[in-house]
């Protein structure tokens, strides 16, 4: 083997250690994990100070160092690569159906199908989820991320020394790829399906043979919650936070208006999924918030079983001490660093 060759396959091969980082309006979250012999172990997860991303992005070029600095990893999650990613607050994410011929090494043409008219200053990534056959078009996931945000999150990492970066991604991507990946659902054919609560987004996945089949973000999360209470109570942020936590005032209507639209798109893509693939959905997993999550898992009559899901969960190996014990009970904010680290360590 030449030595070109021999650094090719050095470079390509899937590194052992990895940290996710997961930038949110309200922290950082980092989780790091390691491969082993019997699959893979966390070693260390923190939530760090929030970073002003969307600041940064709105500012000139020779502004962004004013709001953006290099993160400061502690020892327990300063890992040899970082895979980061951010909501898709400026990005765009879909499943396409494209036909056969369709050139998917064409950025302009899969940006035009995204929806763009000026192709200009974004980074294409697209994964085909089912073949074109001689009757059916092809199944993609197309995602488009503005070049503008890879280098604000590049800026996070240190300039020299570890981390390196290896993955930039989308945080909804990086939550569908640790529902995916869980190795407790290897081999699951049946039709499931996957609701996301976080701090800035919400998703809607669902699956049929092993495979994406319906897709759906939106742009809200906890964050729209806390400001919705603020809002309506008059309160401040922390006060809203306590409304959340402690059940003191009922807010269940507020609950319900500002999940109003993702519970209709689940019964839009469930019925669409189970008509056009002759399948039925057997189970929804609940993800995210308790205090959005429960109005799910105890809602209306329906005809598939509802079950909570926490990604950290999958992985019981664990490092003494790697990671606060109010972060253990209440892991969700890592569910995206987590799916970051596995897309890394095992990508497929």
């Amino acid at each position: 083997m030449s030595l070109d060759n021999k650094f090719k396959e050095y470079v390509d091969r899937a590194p052992q250690d990895a940290v996710g980082v997961d930038i949110a309006s309200n922290a950082a979250r980092i989780l790091r994990m390691k491969k082993t012999a019997s699959g893979y172990s966390i070693l260390g997860a923190e939530l760090l100070p929030s970073v002003p991303f969307q600041t940064a992005m709105e500012a000139p070029e020779d502004e962004i160092s004013r709001h953006i600095h290099e993160l400061v990893f502690p020892p327990r999650v300063k890992g040899r690569y970082a895979a980061l990613s951010a909501p898709g607050t400026n990005s765009v994410l879909k499943l396409l159906r494209l036909p056969e011929k369709f050139d998917l090494a064409d950025p302009e043409q899969v940006l035009a199908r995204l929806g763009f008219d000026k192709p200009e200053g974004f980074r294409v990534a697209t994964r085909v989820i089912q073949p074109a056959t001689a009757r059916t078009e092809a199944l993609v996931l197309a995602a488009a991320m503005p070049e503008r945000l890879a280098d604000v999150m590049l800026r996070l990492l240190p300039k020299t020394g570890l981390p390196a970066p290896r993955f930039i991604g989308i945080s909804e991507l990086a939550v569908v790829n640790a529902f995916h990946n869980d190795p407790r659902r290897a081999g699951d054919a049946t039709a499931h399906g996957l609701i996301h609560l976080d701090h800035d987004f919400s998703l809607l996945a669902l699956f049929n043979q092993e495979r994406l089949s319906q897709l759906r973000t939106f742009p809200f999360g906890m964050s729209s919650v806390f400001k919705r209470i603020m809002k309506v109570l008059n309160v401040d942020e922390e006060t809203a936070s306590g409304v959340l936590s402690d059940g003191a005032f009922d807010i269940s209507h507020l609950i319900d208006e500002q999940t109003r639209e993702v519970r209709g798109q689940y019964v839009v893509c469930r019925d669409f999924m189970e008509r056009s693939e002759n399948c039925s959905l057997k189970k929804l997993y609940l993800s995210g918030p308790s205090a959005l999550t429960a109005p799910f898992l105890r809602g209306e009559q329906s005809s598939e079983a509802r079950e909570a899901w926490n990604a950290l969960d999958a992985y019981t190996d664990r490092a003494g001490g790697c990671m606060a014990e109010q972060l253990a009970l209440n892991s969700w904010p890592l569910t995206a660093a987590l799916g970051a680290c596995v897309g890394v360590l095992a990508p497929s």
